[in-house]
Formats: C-alpha cells, structure tokens, sequence
C-alpha cells in the first residue's frame, strides 16, 4: 500500500515531491521485490508522451513506469515541446534507461500533405533554434482548440451542456510551463461535462449514440456503458476523438523543409510517422502493392532527407511487418516501432514481433549513438557524408552507432 501511493505521488503537481518519492521507490526495492522490473527485456519506446503534451503521466511517472516495463531505451517525443525532457532525462538516467532527446510536430511538406514527424537527438544548438519553432507551434493549437471548442459548444449547448475553454480545457495542460494544448485536452473537459450531465454508464452511450448521433462502435460503446471501467474517460475522449473530426480545423502546420534545415545541421534524425492503409483485408491480400507503395514512400521520405520511419502493427501481419524492416534496411532507413504512450491502455513495453525486434533495438541505439557522436563532431553523425565516406557500408554504420549508443551506461 505504501509503494502505491509513493507511485501516486509521482505525478504530484510539486517536482521536488516526484523526486524524493522515486528515491523512495528505489530504496523499497530491497523490501518490496514486486517493485523490481525484469532485466532482462531490453524494450525499447521512442514515443513516450507525458503531461506536457497529452498523457496522464507526468515525466517523472513516465520514466519510472518506463522501467517497470523494462524498457533500456526511451525518448519522450512530446507533441509541440521539449519543456518535459530535462525531468524525463533525470528520472531516467537514474533509472539506468537510455535516453534520446526529441519531440513530435505536425509539418506540412512541399506537395501540401500533413504529416507527424519526430524529431530525435536535439542538441543544444539545434534545441536554440527549434525553441521558438516550437513555441509558435503551441500558440496555432492553442488557436486552433480555441476554434473547435466553439464548434463543439453549439452542438452541446442546446442540452445545457457548455464547455470553458478557460476554465475547464486550458487548466488540463500546464500550458504556462511550455505544454502545448491539444485537442485531446478538449475532448477529455467534454468528457468530464458529459459525465457531470448524464453520469458514466448507457444513459451516456446511449445519448451519443442515439441523441447525438454519433457513430459508436459496439466495443466502444459496451466500454462506456460499463460504469465501472477505470478507463472511462480515456475511453470516452477516444469515441469523441472518432467522430468529431469534421469540426477539427484551423491548424496551419509549419513547413517540413524550415525544420528539415535545421535538423540536417545539427544531425538531427527526423522520423515520419507511417499510417497503413486501414483495410487489413486489403493489405494482406494485395501485399505486394502495399510493399511497392510503402518502398515508394521510403525513396520520397530519403529525398526530403528523412531518415526513419515509425510504424506500427496496425492493419499489417508480421510478414509485412518484416518485408518492411528489409526494404528500410536496404534503403538505408531506420524504423522505430510506434508504441505512442498516451493513454493508460497504452503499452510502454514493445507490441513488434520478436523477429524485428532486433533490428528495433538497433536503431534505438544508433540513435542515441548519433547524437552522441554528434556532440563532439557535427560531422560526425550517422548519416553525415563524413561517417558514410568512412563506412560506406549502411549495416556495418547502423552497428557501430548502436554499440556507441550502448556504451552510454
């Protein structure tokens, strides 16, 4: 009960409290072998969200909930900010985990197409340059929940149900410590007005589905007519997430070039985050389409100077999973499993298949081995013409940073 509540409290509002109750965490390990994770898994997770963006977790939960998992290497890749790696990079550094430092951003590229992108081994000078970036980043979603809130409020308010954007969204993010507001933050204050209206359980389900008319799932809405699923919010943010979207605009990303600039000068490594098709049927009977177009992505992706893509298991077997890791090997791309920990049905060990796996865990490691390396040397990145005119060879390079990366413990 006692290791209980000292996890409670590292998600306490006072960072000092975070601090002294995972010290305490760490010395209860003697006496309380449940609290010692399993060595032995090596789990890597490039994409860890914590309450600076949108997650339940506060950095210092984040980390510790990290290496429970067993998780070696992580980054926090937060949506539109860096203000929650420094206390990331503490916990886990005293965890004994890995770190890469980087952020995610929505970017719009030269043919007019969004995309999410992360960003991974920002050093000092490049972290001087994308600050400001960043931060105009947060003041368009702050505009753009400001605008969808709106929208939301007039279809609500004709049954007495309003939203504050003051007072019931911008006090879910710590906007003033530099978190960026998303509009998860808005769907979570309608979710708790809903339940302050209707209470959890089918009369809720039941008036979004029938009075609203929004589209509900069955397993989504058994899940909501379930009082008692400690999830509820969580889930009830992800229905109105689904059905929504036609009212989420005003977002004007940036330009991915302005933030490819500064990453290639600093050896920065940008990633793309990669959506399958969504038609598993599709996908497994016409396999050799989906390979063609995913290896046509990978040559637009290496033009632009992207190289990493983040994928899933989403709507792909693991033998598509697999043909995928060959041609990114083969083109030279890393891949980075995109286990995005947000909400708390969120997995922070990896769900890859064990066969990719290794290669997984390569590429985690060859980042950090870059960014370290880069410290040093600009020049002396994984994908700078310096390194490739050294070890031409793209697999040799790819195990050389990874055991740099590896060395850092």
């Amino acid at each position: 009960m006692q290791s209980e509540r000292l996890i409670e409290k590292l998600n306490n509002k006072l960072t000092f409290v975070r601090k002294a109750s995972l010290k305490e965490l760490k010395k209860r390990e003697r006496a309380d072998h449940s609290l010692v994770p399993n060595q032995n898994l090596h789990e890597v997770n490039m994409n860890i969200h914590t309450n600076y963006s949108f997650s339940p977790y506060s950095p210092t939960l984040a980390g510790y909930m990290a290496y429970k998992s067993g998780i070696k290497i992580a980054c926090a890749c937060d949506y539109g900010t860096l203000s929650g790696n420094e206390e990331f990079e503490y916990v886990c550094k005293y965890l004994n985990i890995n770190t890469v430092n980087g952020f995610e951003v929505t970017l719009v590229n030269g043919k007019g197409e969004e995309g999410i992108y992360s960003f991974y081994g920002i050093n000092k000078d490049s972290e001087a340059h994308f600050l400001p970036m960043l931060e105009q980043f947060r003041k368009v979603c702050f505009k753009r929940v400001s605008n969808v809130c709106e929208k939301i409020n007039k279809k609500l308010t004709k049954f007495d149900i309003f939203v504050d954007f003051e007072k019931d969204v911008c006090k879910i993010a710590n906007t003033k410590k530099g978190a960026t507001l998303t509009l998860k933050h808005l769907y979570k204050a309608t979710s708790e007005k809903l339940i302050e209206k209707f209470n959890k359980g089918r009369a809720l389900a039941d008036f979004l589905r029938n009075t609203l008319c929004l589209d509900i799932e069955e397993g989504a809405y058994n899940l909501l007519c379930d009082s008692n699923n400690p999830f509820y919010v969580y889930d009830l943010i992800s229905a109105l997430r689904s059905n929504f979207s036609a009212v989420e605009s005003g977002l004007t990303p940036p330009s991915l070039s302005d933030y490819i600039s500064v990453a290639s000068k600093n050896s920065v490594i940008v990633s793309y985050e990669y959506h399958a098709p969504n038609n598993w049927l599709k996908n497994q009977t016409e396999s050799q389409q989906t390979i063609a177009d995913f290896e046509s992505l990978i040559k637009e992706l290496k033009r632009e100077g992207i190289n990493a893509l983040s994928i899933s298991a989403n709507n792909l077997s693991e033998k598509l999973l697999e043909e995928f890791v060959s041609l990114a090997e083969n083109h030279e791309m890393l891949i980075i499993f995109n286990e995005r920990v947000e909400y708390p049905r969120d997995h922070f060990e990896s769900l890859a298949p064990k066969t990719i796996k290794p290669y997984l865990e390569k590429c985690a490691y060859a980042l950090l081995g870059n960014y370290v390396s880069a410290l040093n040397n600009l020049e002396d990145g994984l994908y700078t013409q310096k390194t490739i005119s050294k070890v031409a060879d793209f697999k040799q390079r790819l195990l050389i940073y990874a055991q740099i990366g590896k060395k850092q413990l």
